[in-house]
């Protein structure tokens, strides 16, 4: 452990939880070059890790005590484009093709089958002053 969280992990998890979370796994590994650190034992008792990046997720199966619930995750990568490609490849909707934004940010946005927007980000220019 790194003080208060597991090794590899940050402050802030993600934890999604979808009806068919081995799709969402799959999406994630294929469409988004995530890498799963933790499988899933079981269908029945589903719980997965995954690192996108230097980011840890973690994904389980909806059930009485977790309802599945929309999320908004915000995605730094290399190419924004390039990503945005193929994660559609891999079976997103794309909600926005990749544009220059004002904040200076390449963005576009894909959902993946559990509903989840994924904004695949680039930063081109930082409009925060240095500190």
């Amino acid at each position: 452990m790194n003080g208060h969280a597991p090794k590899g992990f940050h402050t802030l998890t993600p934890f999604l939880i979808a009806e068919e979370p081995r799709r969402l796994m799959d999406f994630i590994v294929r469409g988004l070059g995530g890498v799963v650190t933790m499988p899933p034992e079981s269908d029945d008792r589903f719980h997965a890790e995954v690192r996108v990046g230097d980011s840890m997720l973690m994904l389980s199966q909806v059930s009485p005590g977790y309802p599945a619930y929309e999320a908004e995750l915000y995605l730094y990568v290399p190419d924004a484009d390039a990503l945005h490609k193929q994660a559609v490849a891999a079976g997103a909707i794309s909600d926005e093709a990749p544009t220059d934004k004002p904040w200076g940010d390449r963005l576009g946005a894909v959902r993946d089958c559990a509903g989840n927007r994924w904004m695949l980000a680039t930063c081109k220019k930082d409009p925060r002053p240095a500190a």
